[in-house]
């Protein structure tokens, strides 16, 4: 789950720029993954939510804070916080001509967080919970009931159509859904697992499993919708260059066999 939080009033302690999010994966925004699937002929065929949403607080911005008006905002182009971050203006009623987006990878945006360089951050775990836990970051949004907060795994057309490898690709999703649902049931384990292969203190990493896994869902008429609002809200802002139906990219062929998993 995306979040955007801003500084503490009292200086934050600076620690995390010590640490460093070794082989950490961002999470690509679904609308990066429908770009390239338009370019190079591939299909979403499985989904899966972050529940993370629904342990967080509404409200973007802080009143107390003035509104987000002329506030610069850490982002990373492209990713699933630059979507929240549009969906979640656009339901205050402004555009991003309204806020000073700072296009920053997640670690270069760390530093200009900790540092007061930004006013605020849309980030994702492992790093929301690493600058709650060491500058006590105030959470302004989460993007419940604003975006879906959706992953997609996402295959070629090429491997789809050829037989081998569509019976490997089934089989991969499986495996995958059911890896998540055992990481949800073993928290513990997977917090240690996350630690010890990015080099992240064991308290961050529990606090960012302890928030929620991703688990696998349909995908039904409400990914669709859901998905399709933020593509088009990436269109508005002119960052994706054309208009496209999010439905012509999706394959449900998997779904008997992901149903039976879920």
């Amino acid at each position: 789950m995306v979040h955007v939080h801003v500084r503490p009033t009292a200086a934050g302690s600076g620690l995390g720029r010590r640490h460093r999010h070794r082989r950490r994966r961002q999470h690509a925004s679904a609308v990066r993954g429908r770009r390239e699937a338009q370019r190079e002929g591939r299909r979403l065929v499985e989904g899966q939510r972050d529940q993370r949403r629904a342990d967080r607080a509404e409200g973007f911005p802080a009143a107390s804070r003035g509104g987000p008006a002329g506030k610069k905002v850490a982002v990373a182009r492209g990713s699933s916080a630059h979507g929240q971050i549009l969906l979640s203006l656009r339901k205050v009623g402004l555009t991003p001509d309204d806020v000073e987006l700072v296009i920053l990878q997640p670690a270069d945006a760390l530093g200009a967080f900790n540092g007061g360089e930004v006013d605020a951050w849309a980030i994702w775990d492992p790093y929301f919970a690493q600058v709650q836990l060491e500058t006590g970051a105030e959470v302004l949004t989460d993007g419940t009931g604003v975006s879906n907060g959706l992953d997609f795994q996402v295959a070629g057309d090429a491997a789809l159509a050829d037989a081998a490898k569509n019976t490997a690709l089934a089989d991969y999703v499986v495996r995958v859904a059911k890896a998540q649902i055992f990481s949800d049931t073993h928290r513990p384990e997977r917090a240690q697992a996350w630690a010890e292969d990015t080099g992240l203190p064991i308290e961050v990493t529990r606090r960012a499993t302890d928030a929620g896994p991703n688990l696998p869902i349909p995908l039904d008429d409400s990914v669709i919708r859901s998905s399709q609002e933020l593509a088009d809200a990436f269109v508005q802002a002119k960052e994706i260059p054309r208009q496209f139906e999010f439905a012509e990219y999706v394959d449900t062929r998997f779904e008997q066999r992901l149903a039976e998993v879920r």
